[in-house]
Parts: C-alpha cells; sequence; structure tokens
C-alpha cells in the first residue's frame, strides 16, 4: 500500500488483493454484497458485522434539470456562456429593435452565473471577461482604432485563465478546473480579429471622410437611439453613429435631434426644435 502512494505503483486486481492492497475483489454489486456480509469491520464505534444478504438495491437516476445543470456546470460551456451572452448585448447595443441578440444574451448571461455557482470560480476571472465586452463596446462606440480591441483580447484571456484558478494552497480533495487553453486562444483569436477588422474599418472610413459629405450631414434631422449623456448613438437616415451634444445636455432615446457639425465619425448634435 505504501509504495501506491510514494512511488505510484500499480497493481491488476489480483496483484492487489495478494498484496493486501485491497480485501477482496467483485465483478458486480450482486456479488460485493454476498462477499461483505459477515464481513467485520472495526470503527471508532467499535467493531461492526455487516449483514448485506437480501438489501434491496436502489438506482437513483439524474433528473433533466440535473443533467442539464451538469452540461453548463463544465468550465469550457460557463465560458463561452459568458461570451456569448456578452456578445449578443452587444449587438443589441448597436442595434437596437432586432430584441433576438439581447434575449439571447440575457439568457447566456444567467445561464453562465448558474453555472458558476456550482464551480470554484474566481471573480477576478469574470471581472476581466465582462470587462473585456465592455472594451468591445467602446471600441465600436468611440472608434478606438484597435487599441481598445487589444485590450479587449488581453482582457479575455487573463480572464479565461484567472476565472476558475484559485491561489494558494490547492486542496487534494478538490478537482481541479480549467478553461480549455484552445478554445480560450480560439475565442480570443475571434475577437481580436474582429476588433482589427473594426478598427481599421474605422481609419479608412475617417480617412475617406470629405469635406462634401461633412457638409450634407450638418443640418440633418437624426434619430437618437441610445441616450445622449453627453455621448450616444443617433440614425442619421439608414446610418448609425456616434454623436455628442453640443451643450452636454443628456437627450433620451427616441428624441430628435440636428447634426451641428461632424469630426471624423463623431457627431455633434443638438435638441431639434420644431419652428411650427
Amino acid at each position: 500500500l505504501e509504495a501506491t502512494v510514494r512511488s505510484a505503483a500499480s497493481y491488476s486486481a489480483q496483484e492487489a488483493l495478494a498484496g493486501n492492497v485491497v480485501d477482496l475483489i467483485a465483478e458486480n454489486v450482486d456479488e460485493l454484497l454476498s462477499k461483505l456480509n459477515g464481513l467485520s469491520v472495526h470503527t471508532s464505534l467499535g467493531t461492526v458485522v455487516l449483514e448485506t444478504n437480501g438489501l434491496e438495491i436502489r438506482s437513483f437516476k439524474k433528473s433533466i434539470l440535473e443533467h442539464f445543470l451538469e452540461v453548463i456546470s463544465d468550465p469550457n460551456v460557463s465560458f463561452l456562456l459568458l461570451m456569448v451572452g456578452g456578445l449578443g448585448i452587444v449587438v443589441e447595443i448597436f442595434n437596437p429593435g432586432l430584441v433576438g441578440p439581447g434575449v439571447i444574451g440575457v439568457i447566456c448571461l444567467l445561464l453562465a452565473f448558474l453555472a458558476l455557482g456550482n464551480l470554484p470560480v474566481n471573480w477576478a476571472g469574470v471581472v476581466f471577461i465582462l470587462l473585456a465586452v465592455v472594451l468591445i463596446v467602446l471600441e465600436i462606440a468611440v472608434s478606438g482604432f484597435g487599441i481598445l480591441g487589444v485590450g479587449a483580447t488581453v482582457s479575455l484571456i487573463v480572464g479565461g485563465f484567472l476565472l476558475f484558478n484559485q491561489f494558494g494552497d490547492i486542496s487534494p480533495y478538490q478537482p481541479f478546473f480549467n478553461v480549455n487553453r484552445w478554445l480560450l486562444y480560439g475565442s480570443s483569436g475571434v475577437v481580436g480579429v474582429a476588433m482589427t477588422y473594426v478598427g481599421l474599418s474605422s481609419y479608412q472610413l475617417r480617412r475617406e471622410v470629405s469635406p462634401e459629405k461633412s457638409r450634407s450631414l450638418i443640418g440633418m434631422q437624426a434619430t437618437v437611439t441610445a441616450e445622449l449623456s453627453p455621448r450616444g448613438i443617433v440614425l442619421v437616415g439608414n446610418e448609425t453613429w456616434t454623436a455628442i451634444s453640443d451643450d452636454g445636455r443628456v437627450i433620451t432615446t427616441g428624441e430628435s435631434v440636428e447634426v451641428q457639425s461632424e469630426d471624423g465619425l463623431i457627431l455633434t448634435v443638438s435638441l431639434f426644435v420644431n419652428p411650427e
């Protein structure tokens, strides 16, 4: 028995029985109960003689809910739920009215937190993953030219590594959990490529903005789709633009505004006043 611990020695079933590593060998539960009957066991309360003849064997199967919780409590699944949930919210923010991405995002986030409640989660990892989502939103909203996108990718990788990383002494009685590295690198790569595309597109659009186009937007009426406080999102025709209210006031969603000026991809707007 000492060799199995100190030297990591392995034995076949018969070798373990011959070496007194195990007390008996049974092929199934019925045979096990038969061999255990009459066996004396030393406990803290004294010697106990086992009586296993005629015992009823009951099998307990997992419910559908337990199977579902087992699936989503997989570290890789919970990580994906966090990512998909966050990205769903991002899509809904920049495409208000789609409903679907927002609903899916909220459901995925709720399932992710339900799953994390069954795992030894490091909440610092969760914060980093949610920070990655925030940086993605900022990259799209303020045109960070990829800087915020790089931050989002790095934050996602760090969050994935920290998500189930417990610092200090690891308990030998607690299983070890982590996110599959290929999944982590793959998902981070997808986010990185997407953010690179967004950054390059924003840079290209800023270079292509001409004075003629700038003047064509000035004076146009737009609708606020994300509250200006003072920065937000407006819809000009069929185009979504980042906008800032000219006097710093808060302009709520649904209000009509008028474009006063344009600086690259950012518009300065004022609350539209109907001359009538």
